[in-house]
């Protein structure tokens, strides 16, 4: 595919950095940092912060009040008689 782009000054020179460093071309440089950034945001797109995890079990025991439908009763409990 031919096309034409315009590259941020910045990225134009690290580019041609890596191309002396790799000694491609230039085409070959860009595709090979295209390759590596869409692979990269595959990754990241197939993760995508879906990984299982796992809640650890803590047993609590029984309630130790009657009901936690009666709120009154679950304050005057939690607070002492006093409150009611």
């Amino acid at each position: 595919m031919r096309t034409t782009l315009t590259i941020d000054d910045d990225l134009a020179r690290g580019l041609e950095r890596l191309q002396r460093e790799e000694s491609l071309t230039f085409k070959a440089t860009v595709n090979h940092v295209l390759r590596l950034g869409l692979r990269a945001v595959d990754e990241q797109t197939a993760s995508d912060g879906t990984e299982d995890f796992e809640t650890a079990v803590w047993h609590s025991g029984r309630c130790l009040i009657g009901s936690v439908t009666d709120v009154a009763e679950a304050l005057a409990i939690g607070e002492g008689d006093g409150f009611r």
